[in-house]
């Protein structure tokens, strides 16, 4: 072999050399940023409160979770200890930050917030902290409201839990978006403004298809007998009905019948009571039995807890 042929075999060692270099670099290049996306996107879909950031609205958010007509929804729940009624919280909105500030979060009980999300009015909802008005995603929808009881509450003494379905879905997974709201009694906050209540994010996370997003809340008006806007009340129950009713009764009695013995019989002055004699001599036997009870009695009471003796004209 010459020497020409020898120098070409050399440079066209070389120059394979170089492209096989060149093509390995590049696949390597390539291997990396496809690892580094799929880790990306694993360490994203940790969650809020993992650290790291979830995925944008426009990689993982599809649709807006519907729209609803009503701006509240009944906000009570029926347990053994009596009836939890949320209904007070209903008329005050909730904002607040995740652990790292990321995400502003927009939730309401039992109603829609008046923050909207991508201009449709939904009760619990997260938009980006420094991107005011920019919308992530809603977290359920106020149709789909349900009221429940806390896992091992039996009796409903530790409150109640709000969940909020149909949200946004992912369009990777088609995974819903989900808001659960543990509302925990606090018999100690009954004083305490609604206004002036804290709700804070607890955690996200996905399970069975689901994501949720679990937010707590401490509130006497979680309790069961606590509730509507005045505080402490109770449920009318049919006694109170039935007293009620008989009550009305009696008072239009009294005014048709005086309207027949004044227009009809030309009374005048008491006369015009119908059945003026039963009504005073049932206020009479009234009086009687109150002298009887808070006279009678109780000097009896006294004549025995001091040892003296009643004279003849006390004991007739």
């Amino acid at each position: 072999m010459s020497f020409s042929h020898r120098i070409l075999s050399l440079l066209c060692s070389v120059a394979i050399s170089f492209l096989a270099t060149v093509v390995c670099v590049t696949c390597h290049a390539s291997t990396q940023t496809t690892t580094t996306t799929t880790s990306v996107v694993a360490k994203q879909s940790v969650g809020l409160l993992g650290g790291q950031m979830p995925l944008m609205p426009s990689h993982v958010i599809s649709g807006n979770g519907g729209v609803d007509g009503g701006s509240s929804v009944k906000c009570q729940l029926k347990t053994k200890k009596g009836l939890i009624d949320m209904s007070a919280l209903s008329k005050t909105s909730y904002s607040f930050s995740d652990s790292k500030n990321y995400f502003h979060f927009f939730v309401s009980v039992c109603s829609n917030h008046p923050t909207l999300c991508e201009k449709q009015p939904y009760p619990s909802s997260y938009h980006l902290q420094l991107a005011p008005g920019q919308c992530v995603a809603s977290l359920g929808r106020l149709s789909q409201t349900k009221i429940l009881g806390i896992e091992g509450d039996s009796d409903g003494s530790q409150g109640a839990v709000i969940e909020y379905w149909g949200g946004q879905k992912t369009t990777g997974t088609g995974s819903e978006i989900r808001t659960r709201i543990v509302m925990n009694c606090d018999k100690s906050l009954k004083d305490v403004p609604v206004s002036k209540l804290e709700m804070k994010l607890v955690k996200d996370e996905e399970v069975d298809g689901v994501i949720w997003f679990h937010f707590q809340m401490s509130s006497a008006q979680a309790c069961p007998g606590f509730g509507g806007s005045s505080g402490k009340r109770g449920v009318l129950g049919v006694g109170g009905i039935i007293l009620i009713v008989l009550f009305s009764l009696a008072v239009l009695y009294l005014i048709v019948g005086s309207a027949v013995m004044k227009f009809k019989f030309q009374k005048e002055g008491l006369d015009i009571l119908i059945h003026r004699e039963y009504f005073v001599l049932v206020a009479l036997l009234i009086w009687d039995g109150i002298l009887f009870v808070f006279k009678d009695g109780l000097l009896s009471l006294v004549y025995r807890a001091t040892g003296k003796n009643q004279t003849s004209y006390e004991q007739v």
